[in-house]
């Protein structure tokens, strides 16, 4: 009867339709109406003809093994083929399809499209089975006498174009197939669920709010070629143009990604960033620490959008020597190839410090077309030789100490290599070895020294108070002292010397250094945490001259912030993200940082409160549901009643998404109250919490 009268209705409002349609809607990234542009979105994502499914690797991927565990982790995966239980024409076993929201098929891909558009889940949400003259884009919709699901596309007239999975034979479309622009009587909807936020999400038509950053690397060199012309970027003179690509400095740019996905472009001719004008022009300019300097990549393959971090235009290019920001379109004139370019490799030098003269050799590396060298004396440019092409060399120097180190070029760019220290002595003289360098345990330190041509041996000296100690003799250029104490400084002195006969020539001057044993690490760090923000502390570490910070990542270790305090607080981190840190002392020398031994510690920002609600509050049930949070690995549920504290109903996976009630107490005010978790080392990170009241009925 109810349906019947529904139909009776619908057809009397046909006028109305009528009257009030709007035009069908042509879907494009740059419609007005922000819902429209991300189902163009999602069009995208979820391709016509592909399926709403996955590929079953174990019973656990088995579909009833998802729905009883509510699981969703392959909810935003398609297929170009049908799933191995949809592959005929009659489906047998369990279905390899997806689940989302507590459906599955139909259902549960109209979910998920849904709350892409909302950020909402429609089981959530009130279902409204009147005012069918007023279907709107984005609605969910149930059709079919309650048996099908679908999202409405657009409306006009009486009909309905609807995008949705698992049709079954119409329009040709199978099982688990996704199917955009069917049409349909707005007649022959039974229902329908609206977001509590359209008119919100209707109104926000930026569209980079909808589209993801497309990451190409953290740091690299490349072109900008645009895909129209074949033309690349180009910085001349601190205007922006197009010119067919050479490879040259002004064509290659330095990308450097930022923390929030964006990129500095900076010119390898004039280290310039290419920047967005008030006018809209792109231009290259001095590089500030500005918004309008920062350039996002949107799109994927070959074919990227370039957007400019102060506006939501695109690089547009309208002829060679005028380069704008304008609006998105997908036209070839707006679309761009990272043609990347590789700098040289590194070079390694060697030096053999001789009488009057040093001899040098080092490698060339890949993508190397010429080097320079520097040679230095007291930290000052000595020498310099440009632009050669050769690998070796031999050059002659007055006695002294220096350093030398090589440059790998290209067209474009240009790599420092190692650096290298040398001792040029004069005949029958003994000079003072240039570079010392330490290697430290915490009871040993190793030195190594440059050689000092003619020596046969150096004498090793301890500083003791204002005395020296000898503590012997080295053949090569290396000693180990052992027996000392962690964490603490010494003085050193080298001296090299000659044998000749039974005649001994000591070197008239000698080198005198501090080094250093290893500090103990922190004797403990504790971490304190918001929902966006972690505060590390930790004891003072004997002879420390200050602490570095490390935050491990995928590809290892990362150095975060280097202090002499023993407190540091990172802000903006996100809710409910984990990360492994860790506190390393170190110590200064005169031939270098001692880095001691280091404490890690684990700990986590705190996860968001979920949103909560109850639905089906009858017959002394209820379900309670709640909002799934970034970075939860569980969720703590408590209950009380009036008057009474909070006792805890228990523990639910990152999937769950609520909890069925049941036998409640008739008459009775119930409080839930639910919080996402994380589980560090052993114990729980609890975030705030969200909580609900009812009354128990029996209706």
């Amino acid at each position: 009867m109810k349906l019947i009268l529904k139909k009776l209705i619908s057809a009397f409002l046909v006028a109305v339709i009528l009257l009030t349609a709007a035009p069908l809607t042509s879907f494009d990234s740059f419609a007005a109406n922000g819902i429209e542009m991300r189902l163009e979105k999602l069009k995208r994502d979820f391709p016509d003809g592909y399926y709403w499914n996955h590929q079953v690797k174990s019973n656990s991927d088995k579909l009833e093994s998802i729905l009883n565990k509510l699981d969703e982790k392959y909810a935003y995966s398609v297929t170009k083929t049908p799933c191995s239980d949809h592959d005929t024409t009659t489906p047998v076993g369990g279905w390899d399809c997806n689940y989302f929201d507590s459906g599955y098929q139909c259902h549960g891909f109209a979910s998920m499209l849904f709350y892409k558009i909302f950020g909402e889940r429609a089981s959530t949400l009130s279902e409204t089975d009147k005012r069918l003259w007023d279907i709107k884009p984005g609605d969910l919709i149930r059709i079919k006498n309650d048996t099908h699901s679908a999202v409405v596309l657009s409306v006009s007239g009486l009909k309905c174009t609807v995008v949705e999975c698992n049709v079954g034979d119409e329009n040709g479309k199978g099982n688990c197939e996704i199917s955009w622009g069917r049409e349909l009587y707005i007649a022959d909807i039974d229902y329908y669920v609206r977001a509590s936020n359209y008119d919100k999400i209707s109104a926000d038509t930026n569209w980079k709010n909808i589209e993801v950053k497309s990451n190409q690397g953290n740091s690299f060199y490349g072109a900008i070629v645009n895909t129209k012309t074949g033309k690349a970027l180009t910085n001349e003179n601190g205007k922006a143009v197009m010119k067919a690509y050479s490879a040259n400095a002004y064509q290659v740019w330095s990308f450097t990604r930022q923390s929030d996905g964006s990129y500095k472009i900076v010119s390898c001719a004039d280290s310039k960033a290419l920047a967005l004008g008030a006018d809209n022009k792109v231009s290259v300019a001095v590089q500030a620490n500005l918004k309008n300097q920062l350039w996002s990549f949107y799109g994927s393959g070959t074919k990227l959008y370039l957007s400019n971090e102060s506006g939501t235009g695109v690089l547009t290019v309208q002829s060679d020597v005028n380069i704008t920001s304008a609006y998105k379109a997908a036209s070839d004139g707006k679309l761009f190839t990272l043609k990347k370019e590789q700098p040289p490799e590194v070079s390694v030098i060697k030096a053999q410090g001789g009488v009057g003269s040093v001899t040098l050799s080092w490698t060339k590396g890949k993508y190397t077309t010429s080097f320079d060298a520097e040679i230095y004396s007291g930290g000052k440019l000595f020498r310099a030789y440009r632009n050669m092409t050769v690998t070796s060399g031999k050059v002659s120097l007055d006695p002294g100490n220096y350093s030398i180190k090589i440059i790998s070029k290209n067209a474009f760019s240009k790599t420092v290599g190692n650096t290298v220290h040398f001792t040029v002595s004069k005949k029958g003289e003994l000079g003072r070895t240039a570079k010392v360098t330490q290697a430290s345990t915490r009871n040993s330190i190793a030195l190594t020294w440059t050689a000092v041509p003619g020596a046969t041996g150096y004498r090793i000296f301890k500083k003791n108070g204002t005395a020296w100690q000898s503590l012997g003799s080295a053949t090569k250029t290396t000693y180990t002292v052992s027996g000392l104490t962690a964490g603490n400084t010494y003085g050193f002195a080298i001296r090299a010397y000659s044998v000749s006969g039974q005649k001994v020539t000591w070197a008239a001057t000698y080198t005198e250094l501090t080094a250093a044993t290893k500090t103990l690490p922190p004797s403990k760090v504790t971490a304190t945490t918001t929902l966006s923000s972690i505060k590390l502390q930790w004891p003072a570490v004997k002879n420390a001259d200050g602490y570095r910070i490390y935050n491990k990542t995928a590809s290892g270790w990362r150095e975060v912030t280097t202090l002499k305090e023993t407190q540091v607080t990172y802000n903006n981190l996100g809710n409910g993200r984990t990360f492994i840190m860790a506190v390393r002392p170190f110590t200064v020398t005169s031939v270098g940082t001692v880095w001691g031994d280091y404490r890690e510690i684990r700990t986590a920002t705190l996860p968001a409160a979920p949103k909560i609600s109850a639905t089906d509050v009858k017959n002394l049930g209820a379900k309670i549901r709640w909002t799934k949070v970034d970075g939860a690995e569980g969720y703590a549920v408590y209950f009380r009643s009036d008057n009474t504290g909070y006792q805890k109903l228990g523990n639910y996976k990152a999937t769950d998404s609520g909890v069925q009630l049941s036998n409640l107490t008739y008459g009775v005010y119930y409080t839930f109250a639910v919080r996402a978790y994380k589980k560090v080392d052993g114990g729980y990170v609890l975030g705030p919490y969200n909580e609900i009241r009812f009354r128990a009925k029996m209706v």
